[in-house]
């Protein structure tokens, strides 16, 4: 007769066996970000992406005569989309200034303020822009 083997002494087995495993191979548990910290990681990685882009632009067009703006135009036309894809029309407004307007205005870097109190809200990095963009419905 075989001899039958309580199911708990399996589960014990097994564990220590695991941990045995995980402790040989160095194995250690992956901390999962929230949602919202790696959709800002990737929000500000692309904002600051797409501010080189165009930093770079507009230096080569003013010290070198050189215009990229028809080379790069199908690669932002796919920005743009996916942008849309992903915010509204009020939130992609506010990119946009960013991107385009808040740093090459003729009279210095643009500032946005409350219209209620008059106060200066934050926009000078991507991370204050994110949080701008999130709360704006």
């Amino acid at each position: 007769m075989s001899e039958q083997k309580n199911p708990e002494d399996n589960s014990e087995f097994l564990k220590k066996t695991i941990d045995q495993i995980m402790v040989s191979s160095k194995i250690t548990p992956i901390k999962r970000t929230p949602l919202k910290i790696k959709k800002k990681e990737q929000f500000c990685d692309m904002l600051l992406s797409l501010k080189y882009i165009n930093d770079r632009a507009l230096q080569m067009k003013a010290e070198m005569n050189v215009d990229f703006t028809q080379y790069e135009e199908p690669f932002f036309v796919a920005l743009e989309a996916l942008l849309s894809s992903s915010y509204n029309r009020k939130q992609r407004a506010l990119i946009d200034w960013w991107l385009y307007e808040k740093w090459y205005h003729p009279e210095g870097v643009l500032i946005i303020k409350d219209e209620d109190s008059g106060l200066e809200i934050p926009t000078d990095s991507p991370e204050e822009l994110f949080e701008l963009v999130s709360n704006l419905k």
